[in-house]
């Protein structure tokens, strides 16, 4: 089967060589460039034993050398994984090769071969004859890539992506931003968001625009960037950068979220610092994009997540799944063209999540009969307190609209009467009394919403997309918290 990237860099190295495919701040990589390098990689990979069908795990920084390394496993017919920085791979990811820029352990590397790479390895890249070709998989529904999915509960699940559902993901990143300009993904390749960003410009002889945190104000000026993709913190980051220049940034059109909703004053701040457009892209790694729209002046931020896209299909059930009218709170399910149906390598999770054609992501809301999906938070997450579900993204949001907090996220955990109970951890910019917060809470939320305990902390603990690992805190602090609740 020849219909996957690689054929498409054979393409483009004849067809434009001279074009752009990498772009940094420091130096750029053309298409002829790019398959050269693509192809001494494989051929080094290939001399170390990589063979179609094999999974080979990368565990690297550099999203230059990642890309260039998942070009060349493709390049083999193998399939290729980017390790998630935040949370350990899943334990039933059972690679044949790891790749990475350090040497592993014994207990890290386990039964897999290990390949240690580094600036030498990749500069002494021999010059291949066109003998060398590439290696083909055996067709449209062939593995190319394992995608981890965020891992927000703590444990990541495994999605194996074929040549088909990439080309139909790929397909429906164009369709979504057909508007074409230059685009800059900050989600690494690890994300559905930052794979597809890159497998899309390879395959449309595009622009892959990557930056490390810190080049990314630099990056927007230099190359007239229109469109900036990312997970809310990370256009936090982005908007401090900014927020001492007078003017926004002259090319920028529209910044685009996902992976969590904003609050009010940080979604000001984007629009004060980089783009006064801003928009919300609602999907999951099985499924793809299934809602957006677009933020304006007047949007309450209340838990909408978009507007259901044509070609995606929502539906609110009930605990028999049977499908609830609008405008009435249940669980979400999905369907896209190009969603996957099925976890690798976990017949359990697949059972939980994917049924009758449907993907379950395991949020709870409703449809309003305008089609906007709101969300009303994730199932897993829902703090049962005396019988109250309360949400911890409502007292994240709503905290997040103070200056003197940085960042928090609220979490469950168990108290000393053996109930469950409601702590926040945040993170101070500057002091702010407990009393004055709780009694914010109250009065926008609730009651219920009146967290028994805070935690002060350096940084709240999150995922490649930005959200936070509620798990990990209950698991951290649980033990402490239990000996202060019910006495604030």
């Amino acid at each position: 089967m020849k219909t996957n990237l690689i054929d498409h860099l054979y393409f483009r190295a004849k067809a434009q060589p001279r074009a752009i495919a990498i772009q940094r701040l420091d130096g750029a990589i053309s298409y002829g460039q790019l398959l050269s390098l693509v192809r001494g990689i494989a051929y080094k990979l290939r001399q170390e034993g990589v063979a179609p069908g094999q999974v080979v795990l990368t565990r690297l920084l550099d999203q230059q050398t990642e890309w260039l390394l998942t070009l060349a496993i493709m390049h083999e017919a193998a399939i290729s994984c980017s390790a998630h920085g935040a949370t350990p791979p899943p334990s039933n990811l059972d690679p044949d090769v790891i790749i990475t820029g350090a040497p592993l352990s014994e207990a890290a590397a386990g039964r897999a071969k290990v390949i240690v790479i580094g600036g030498d390895w990749l500069n002494a890249l021999p010059a291949l004859s066109t003998v060398f070709k590439a290696r083909f998989y055996d067709g449209e529904e062939s593995v190319v890539r394992l995608m981890l999915t965020s891992g927000t509960t703590g444990q990541s699940q495994i999605l194996g992506m074929s040549i088909r559902s990439l080309l139909l993901r790929c397909q429906n990143s164009t369709v979504l931003w057909n508007a074409g300009g230059r685009k800059l993904v900050m989600l690494p390749l690890s994300t559905l968001a930052g794979y597809v960003y890159a497998a899309s410009e390879s395959l449309r002889g595009g622009t892959f625009f990557c930056s490390k945190f810190a080049g990314v104000q630099a990056l927007l000026d230099v190359f007239q960037i229109e469109y900036v993709f990312g997970s809310p913190m990370q256009l936090l980051g982005v908007s401090e950068q900014l927020g001492e220049r007078l003017i926004r940034p002259d090319s920028l059109k529209m910044t685009i979220y996902m992976g969590g909703q904003v609050s009010p004053r940080l979604l000001d701040k984007i629009r004060l610092t980089m783009a006064p457009s801003v928009a919300c892209l609602y999907g999951a790694t099985e499924v793809g994009a299934v809602a957006l729209y677009t933020l304006d002046l007047e949007n309450s931020l209340s838990g909408e997540a978009g507007y259901v896209l044509p070609e995606a299909r929502v539906e609110i059930v009930d605990e028999r799944h049977q499908a609830l009218g609008a405008n009435r709170e249940g669980v979400v399910r999905v369907r896209t063209p190009q969603m996957s149906s099925s976890y690798y390598a976990d017949d359990e999770a697949t059972q939980r999540h994917f049924r009758d054609g449907w993907f379950y992501p395991g949020d709870r809301g409703w449809l309003r009969e305008d089609g906007m999906l709101v969300l009303a938070g994730r199932e897993k997450e829902l703090i049962n307190r005396g019988g109250v579900k309360v949400d911890p993204a409502l007292i994240d949001r709503q905290l997040l609209d103070y200056e003197e907090v940085q960042d928090a996220a609220a979490f469950g955990f168990e108290n000393a009467m053996g109930m469950e109970d409601v702590a926040v951890a945040v993170v101070l910019n500057q002091e702010i009394t407990v009393d004055s917060v709780r009694n914010g809470l109250v009065q926008a939320l609730g009651l219920s919403y009146s967290p028994s305990a805070f935690v002060r902390v350096e940084a709240i603990p999150r995922n490649e997309m930005g959200k936070p690992l509620r798990a990990a805190l209950r698991d951290e602090y649980a033990e402490k918290l239990r000996a202060y609740a019910g006495q604030t």
